[in-house]
């Protein structure tokens, strides 16, 4: 990734932050939002041909089982780092994790 200022120019030029606005609009969780927001164009083509990779494997998936349903879904990342230092999980949350698994 670059940040030089011809770099941040042409992102300028092709607002490139409201077209990540119009993907974060697509989001159906908060997570996904923040993902989206936080892409940024890579000349690495090895992690390219990476994600190029999932994302075929993304769209056979769902060609074959059909579109997952994320509604409902809460971003659960504050209840496992909580849980990871050994916290007590509230009922709540442990409804909140186990509907996470279950849609995975």
């Amino acid at each position: 990734m670059n940040s030089s200022p011809r770099y941040e120019r042409a992102m300028r030029t092709l607002e490139y932050d409201k077209i990540l606005a119009m993907l974060a609009d697509c989001a159906l969780t908060s997570g996904a939002k923040e993902m989206a927001l936080a892409l940024r164009p890579d000349n690495d083509p090895d992690h390219i041909r990476k994600n190029q990779k999932e994302t075929t494997e993304a769209k056979e998936m769902q060609a074959i089982k059909g579109m997952p349903s994320f509604g409902m879904i809460k971003d659960i990342r504050e209840i496992a780092e909580r849980a990871g230092k050994g916290a007590t999980l509230s009922p709540r949350d442990l409804l909140d994790v186990a509907n996470v698994l279950r849609t995975a």
